[in-house]
């Protein structure tokens, strides 16, 4: 009996373990596939060159990316009801940059809660390289899950 009991600590041990080790890979299954349209009829008013939706389950309300181009950089800004994050794609290659004040929806406070501060440093250099539309889209939806705190990344479904 004290062998048997042995074995189901070790084994739930060892789960428990499994269990904290993936978890730390920051992999959510529920973000490894996503859609993005084009929104052909965007408002361009505000300067805008491009917008696209990002959805992450069909049905959910999409994020909005909006491309903007400015003298150093262009600019991909990530949209929601509750948040907003820009990335930059410039000389220095394509990762999270401070946003412009002039192009926020969201009060800077709810966003700032929604969106973890050190995950923003761990992505402001996604790649050194240049890369287009297609390439940044891409790795927007691949890192934006990681950028929200847990708590709130239930707001991308």
């Amino acid at each position: 009996m004290k062998k048997l009991s042995l074995i189901f600590v070790f084994v739930v041990a060892l789960l428990f373990i499994v269990n904290i080790d993936t978890s730390a890979t920051g992999l959510n299954e529920e973000f490894v596939h996503y859609k993005i349209s084009r929104i052909e009829n965007f408002d361009a008013t505000k300067n805008v060159e491009k917008a696209w939706a990002l959805e992450y389950r069909p049905g959910a309300g999409p994020v909005i990316i909006v491309k903007r181009r400015a003298k150093s950089a262009t600019y991909y800004v990530v949209k929601s009801e509750f948040f907003e994050v820009c990335y930059a794609a410039g000389h220095k290659g394509f990762g999270v940059a401070i946003m412009r004040n002039n192009w926020r929806d969201v009060p800077e406070e709810l966003s700032n809660a929604v969106i973890n501060a050190e995950a923003m440093k761990g992505q402001s250099i996604l790649t050194p390289n240049k890369i287009g539309d297609e390439k940044a889209l891409a790795l927007i939806a691949c890192y934006l899950p990681r950028l929200l705190n847990d708590s709130y990344k239930h707001l991308l479904n």
